[in-house]
């Protein structure tokens, strides 16, 4: 079945049917500072900050952590969000030091409506934006 699912998604995209979603990792100053629909929540106690926000005309989402507080590296296991359109990890784990903001970005995703929720994990747990309604 799951041969079937990836040669479907592989001819639609081969026949300019739909473009193949994209993943990145994106430094903090590609987050951006446009008026985008945007949800954070705070991460246990302090003012580290994890959200999400969505260009669903240029249709991607990103996921960030914005690491305010803390001391010495601190590794994360990863980023993620879910969706209308499921759920969608980043490729994995790492470090991030107090003061320091990193993100992943999805590329080519259906950002149709409904609600939209960021997730970070960590050793301490995972954490989420809350959703966002679009």
């Amino acid at each position: 079945m799951k041969r079937l699912a990836v040669a479907l998604v592989a001819s639609v995209a081969l026949l300019g049917l739909a473009a193949p979603a994209q993943a990145a990792p994106v430094r903090a100053a590609e987050v951006s500072a446009a008026a985008l629909p945007t949800k954070c929540n705070n991460i246990g106690w302090g003012p580290s900050l994890v959200c999400i926000d969505i260009n669903a005309g240029e249709r991607w989402i990103t996921v960030w952590y914005d690491r305010r507080d803390g001391v010495g590296r601190q590794w994360v296991h990863g980023l993620s969000y879910t969706g209308p359109d499921g759920n969608h990890q980043d490729e994995g784990g790492f470090y991030i030091n107090p003061g320091e903001l990193k993100g992943y970005r999805w590329y080519n995703v259906p950002t149709g409506s409904g609600g939209y929720v960021g997730f970070v994990r960590t050793d301490a747990g995972t954490d989420n934006t809350g959703t966002l309604w679009i």
